[in-house]
């Protein structure tokens, strides 16, 4: 199995599955964008958005699953407070309409839950009270009680593991 699956990595079908992983990526971060909402990280097949605080996450979570839109949420202590995301985990089968199907529902959930929130401000208001040091190193955040040396960072299974920061 691991022999057939390097010699799917190294061979023109992986080359363009990894494109075709690439490109979904990139569609759902610039629809996304489009919409106001703030992508972090570099172009992978993971696509971190910010969702606001732990209720709106939650609202807007609720309310992709009901449309058939799957992403993991990420709320605080895992990310520095006001910044929880949603992880969205593209495939090569992803269509382009798949990828912006779930970049414009994304936005209509999070839209839903501000309004049930009570909250009319743009998404980017949440973002200019948060931690903006904690926000540009991506998934990172300082936690009380660690040496500053130290970070907690969410792996990619979800859980949290200590890192070194030096």
């Amino acid at each position: 199995v691991v022999r057939r699956c390097l010699e799917i990595v190294q061979s023109p079908e992986g080359q363009s599955l990894r494109a075709m992983n690439a490109s979904g990526a990139n569609i759902l971060r610039t629809r996304a964008t489009s919409h106001g909402l703030v992508c972090l990280g570099t172009t992978s097949p993971i696509v971190p958005i910010i969702a606001g605080n732990n209720a709106i996450t939650r609202i807007a979570g609720k309310r992709l699953a009901e449309l058939g839109v799957l992403a993991n949420a990420v709320e605080f202590p895992a990310v520095p407070l006001r910044s929880t995301r949603f992880r969205f985990q593209v495939m090569s089968a992803h269509t382009a309409e798949q990828c912006n199907r779930a970049a414009d529902t994304l936005w209509e959930a999070v839209r839903e839950a501000r309004r049930h929130a009570g909250l009319s401000q743009p998404l980017r208001g949440d973002l200019e009270r948060a931690d903006t040091h904690s926000l540009s190193a991506g998934c990172e955040t300082r936690v009380r009680g660690h040496r500053p040396s130290e970070a907690i960072s969410p792996t990619l299974a979800g859980s949290v593991s200590r890192v070194s920061a030096d």
